[in-house]
């Protein structure tokens, strides 16, 4: 891993064995007005025409010290699932290690600052090794994560998610038992519409700035490099912001196990994470059953954030993680501090409130190398055009009203016996030379089926909080 000069993303991208910055290998191509994406309208013409959005970039905060995102996780590992085990937990003081693909429950606190949003809730997650991911150069460690907002203090979008409620319960008083076969020819030829066109990499391209990245792991790296006193000893006390944020996430805890407790906002979102590796000692890593995060110092965090009902966006954040474990309570405590926040609404029919949609910066540190410039675009334009892309032609297959009846059926319906036990399952893998997991999407049948029928498969993760229903298929779903 090379650092680039500060306020440069150097050359992470290569064509035909040239690799440079920029597409033309000068200068961006994106404009001042940001980077256009194209995406198809499920509730409009299910999902046939291609439509533009803009994706600005905004410099929100010139204050490291205020950043546009932040989330704390409070574990109280005396309060797990039977199957987890104290015993799998090791500390030595700078590191804590704990047992992979273990179901783990936390209360949570988060704030945007851009979006002027504060919430609490409970998320279920699991840690896992990370090998190849679609915004983290350099990853290592990852989590799964789902999300139940309880308290919630911002705007309650939720236009979306009760048109696609109303319109479910219409149509499900009309059809008499669900149609798979039906909805997945449909929904697979919809899926190689979006990856043939690139929709889902130029959405994360458009909301990825490459040069905070750089800046972010050359704050994380200056720990290792002797520039901060405090390595290895920060925790909730010595963070006034992440001492707020644990406060409130201990309380979230409370008002899940009130039965008179009412939720303000039934909102409920998918999460990724992925953990950077770093230099030196202080750094994440893995072993066949489990993961390793250092305490008291940041590494290198990149988070997925998939928002399905009742607002309907897909958002992506970058920033520092840091942990802190009190062994003798059992306690494990996670702070984020995000330096790019972003909102995209696939949907145009319902763009979100005004104002939101964008990429949002900040600075990580003080000095002239974590300085943000407001005119120098730091995304890729790899992926950049401004051309509307060609409709989808097997759009005469679907009626212009999307069937939103998926969610509503029971898993008996949406999945059968014979996905279950399909081979497509271990024969999924996405190869070291692809360029993303969408690449390989493209050649891979057996990645497409996983994604379409497996998707129908899923339980209690693909369902969302708000009604029954409130969400179908289309860009955010697949992604």
């Amino acid at each position: 891993m090379i650092q680039p000069p500060a306020g440069e993303f150097g050359e992470p991208h290569c064509i035909d064995n040239v690799c440079q910055a920029y597409k033309d290998g000068q200068a961006s191509q994106i404009g001042e007005d940001g980077y256009p994406v194209f995406v198809p309208s499920e509730t409009i013409d299910d999902a046939k025409k291609f439509r533009k959005y803009t994706m600005p970039r905004k410099v929100f905060t010139d204050d490291p010290g205020d950043p546009v995102f932040e989330s704390a996780w409070y574990f109280d590992l005396n309060e797990q699932d039977e199957s987890f085990s104290m015993d799998d937990v090791v500390t030595n003081g700078t590191h804590i290690t704990l047992p992979s693909f273990q179901k783990l429950h936390a209360g949570y606190s988060k704030k945007y600052a851009p979006f002027g949003e504060q919430e609490t809730g409970i998320v279920t997650l699991f840690m896992a090794d990370n090998e190849y991911s679609v915004v983290a150069q350099y990853p290592k460690v990852s989590f799964v994560e789902k999300y139940h907002t309880l308290t919630f203090n911002g705007d309650k979008d939720i236009g979306r998610g009760e048109y696609v409620e109303r319109l479910g319960a219409q149509q499900a008083k009309k059809e008499k038992e669900f149609d798979l076969v039906d909805w997945s020819s449909k929904a697979y030829l919809q899926a190689v519409a979006l990856f043939s066109r690139g929709t889902i990499m130029s959405q994360v391209h458009a909301a990825v700035d490459l040069a905070l990245n750089w800046q972010i792991r050359r704050y994380v790296d200056s720990y290792f490099d002797g520039y901060y006193i405090d390595a290895g000893t920060l925790n909730p006390t010595s963070s006034r912001r992440w001492a707020s944020h644990s406060s409130k996430a201990q309380q979230a805890i409370k008002l899940a196990k009130d039965p008179n407790f009412v939720r303000e906002h039934s909102k409920s979102e998918q999460h990724c994470k992925h953990l950077e590796q770093g230099r030196g000692m202080f750094t994440v890593d893995y072993t066949a059953n489990t993961v390793t995060i250092p305490l008291g110092s940041p590494v290198t965090i990149f988070s997925g954030e998939m928002v399905n009902a009742p607002s309907h966006y897909l958002g992506l954040n970058a920033g520092t993680l840091t942990a802190h474990y009190d062994k003798e309570k059992g306690i494990l405590q996670l702070f984020m501090q995000g330096y790019s926040t972003s909102r995209q609404y696939p949907d145009a029919k319902f763009p979100g409130p005004e104002g939101f949609a964008g990429l949002y910066l900040g600075p990580v540190a003080s000095g002239g190398d974590y300085v943000v410039d407001l005119h120098k675009d730091g995304r890729s334009d790899v992926l950049y055009s401004n051309e509307q892309p060609s409709d989808d032609q097997t759009g005469y297959l679907r009626d212009d009203i999307p069937d939103v009846t998926l969610w509503r059926h029971p898993i008996a319906q949406r999945c059968t016996e014979d996905t279950l036990s399909d081979s497509f399952w271990e024969s999924i893998d996405v190869a070291p030379s692809a360029n993303s997991i969408f690449d390989t999407l493209l050649a891979t049948r057996d990645l497409l089926k996983g994604t379409i029928h497996g998707m129908a498969c899923a339980t209690s993760w693909m369902k969302t909080d708000y009604g029954e229903g409130s969400h179908g298929m289309d860009a955010n779903e697949i992604g």
